[in-house]
């Protein structure tokens, strides 16, 4: 994902602004998206960080990199809250879980470090976690049920043991 970032940023360079950018369009149900795009996006078989296309749309040929799935319902209120969270470049997920989902506040905070043995291969938050930058918030990832972002402020090369603390 780092690269497909790498390229939109290039793509935009030197643009006036005003002017339409490459970049994330942010979080759609598949009746939300052109018929072709939202088609290709939620074929079964798509996985978080596959690029989809060319597919052909009135602005001509376009690639789409599809970031993450999620099988609940965005409402407009997560949708915009996502947005804004993602948009932050200081953001803090407890202040923004206490705005979005006051009843969620507790599960905001730390969850102390885990080392990505602690997570099957295939679970989204491992990849959204282990692949996101340090400094920044991961893609969003399902977790027990719930859409979830994490903030990732350090990485650790060792596995935890029972006599480590965890945070």
């Amino acid at each position: 994902m780092k690269l497909w970032d790498a390229l939109a940023a290039a793509a935009n360079a030197g643009l006036a602004s005003g002017t339409v950018r490459s970049g994330d369009i942010g979080y759609y149900t598949k009746d939300q998206l052109l018929p072709d795009v939202g088609k290709a996006a939620f074929e079964d078989k798509v996985k978080d960080g596959d690029v989809l296309g060319p597919i052909t749309t009135a602005s001509g040929p376009q690639l789409f990199l599809v970031r993450s799935r999620y099988s609940g319902t965005l409402d407009e209120r997560a949708t915009a809250a996502l947005a804004q969270v993602r948009a932050d470049p200081a953001a803090d997920p407890a202040t923004y879980t206490a705005k979005f989902s006051p009843t969620d506040a507790p599960l905001a905070a730390d969850a102390g470090w885990r080392a990505k043995v602690e997570f099957a291969s295939t679970e989204p938050a491992s990849g959204a976690l282990f692949d996101t930058a340090i400094g920044t918030l991961s893609d969003p990832f399902v977790l027990d049920g719930k859409l979830a972002l994490g903030l990732v402020d350090q990485r650790r090369t060792a596995t935890p043991t029972p006599e480590w603390p965890t945070d």
